[in-house]
């Protein structure tokens, strides 16, 4: 999830965050932080979270919108993101869904815990 500059302001001088949900239901976990150090991206970091299910396969897991907003599909097949789509939330918020089984259809106006998608390991990805 990444913030534009020009959201919403807090109280607090941080962006206003919408009551996110994860784009997958548990269990899950964390296979690779935002922003880890690692030679394997662009410029040595990592700008995403990478989460899977937990005791389970991950292809083909729905993948959920994390709050209502704007759904923009990839048109076509992205080197490293392989098939993949992103939301633009209220205050400025855009979260992306990479890795997608296909090509990805929802285009327009999403809610919070739609799918919008399935799991994958398309593109420049490590597995499940």
């Amino acid at each position: 999830m990444e913030s534009s500059t020009d959201s919403a302001i807090g109280r607090t001088g941080q962006p206003e965050m919408p009551n996110f949900i994860y784009p997958i239901k548990a269990p899950w976990y964390v296979t690779r932080n935002f922003y880890m150090k690692d030679s394997l991206y662009m410029d040595g970091q990592h700008g995403a979270i990478d989460i899977v299910p937990t005791g389970r396969p991950g292809r083909g897991e729905p993948l959920l919108a994390i709050a209502d907003g704007d759904c923009h599909p990839y048109p076509g097949f992205e080197h490293y993101g392989g098939y993949n789509s992103f939301i633009e939330h209220e205050g400025g918020w855009r979260s992306g869904y990479r890795h997608m089984r296909e090509q990805p259809t929802i285009a327009g106006p999403v809610k919070q815990g739609q799918v919008i998608g399935y799991m994958d390991n398309t593109g420049v990805s490590l597995g499940d």
